[in-house]
């Protein structure tokens, strides 16, 4: 799930880098920063003005390990009309998280019209993130996946971890680069020497990429590699990587799309 705009994310970021520098008393921020003092704040809720810091959460670990899946109540929720709680809960975890904290880290929000048993305060979220990033530091980069093809064929998936676009706002351009292999005779993976050569490739790629992208998947399947790597198109050195690749493959195998929010590579993260 997706709490923000990535195509507006990346404009915001733009925006910011190409300002002029600001004046002292002016600031200029592409998106809300954490700031957990700012639960010290009220907002009107139902007619009257509720502290923030009173709202309360139940905690659970997402399914993919890497995010919080949330419970959030408060008193005062059920007698609210439409998605009015679900916006209180979002600008109470914006100011704790920052609005791209709550897109790194929020797996799923429910507002709670009955208290949850073990209700935390609404604090304790920001320590199960910690504990996420501490986690996330310790973890391999890559990590490797078995799945299946759509016709079948069974795959291996080597994805990048984490992979979020929201660490990568401006790689709003998806490569996907085909490749043959030679297969071994059992699960049609790529024999040793294959398996060097598309590392390399894969290696080579991230280098000319340069600050501009970054490698998030290769899948082998059957004799076929599908490298997955994001760029940013204002990016020259990117750009003209991705245009070298072009050239020396055969464009059919060479595929490039906008896709600001990452989800032709959602199955992977």
């Amino acid at each position: 799930m997706s709490f923000s705009d990535p195509r507006l994310r990346a404009i915001a970021e733009r925006c910011v880098r190409a300002a002029p520098s600001p004046p002292p008393s002016w600031e200029y921020l592409y998106s809300r920063p954490a700031d957990a003092a700012a639960l010290d704040g009220e907002l009107l809720l139902g007619g009257e003005q509720v502290g923030l810091s009173t709202l309360v959460t139940r905690i659970a670990l997402a399914d993919n390990g890497r995010q919080v899946d949330l419970g959030v109540y408060h008193a005062g929720f059920a007698g609210l009309p439409g998605g009015a709680a679900v916006e209180i809960a979002f600008v109470a975890l914006d100011r704790l998280l920052g609005e791209d904290g709550v897109e790194r880290w929020l797996g799923r929000l429910e507002v709670l019209t009955e208290l949850p048993e073990e209700a935390l305060p609404l604090y304790a979220v920001a320590d199960a993130v910690a504990e996420l990033e501490e986690r996330e530091a310790a973890s391999p980069p890559w990590v490797e996946l078995k799945g299946k093809r759509s016709d079948g064929a069974p795959a291996v998936i080597r994805a990048r971890r984490p992979m979020r676009w929201i660490d990568h706002p401006l790689f709003e351009e998806h490569l996907r680069l085909v490749l043959a292999y030679a297969p071994d005779n059992k699960g049609g993976q790529p024999v040793a020497a294959e398996q060097a050569r598309l590392d390399a490739l894969c290696n080579d790629l991230e280098e000319q990429l340069g600050d501009g992208g970054v490698v998030v998947a290769l899948v082998t399947a059957a004799g076929r590699c599908e490298l997955h790597a994001y760029f940013d198109g204002q990016d020259d050195d990117a750009s003209a990587a991705v245009r070298r690749l072009s050239a020396r493959r055969h464009r059919k195998n060479v595929h490039v799309d906008h896709d600001p929010g990452w989800h032709a590579v959602r199955a992977f993260s």
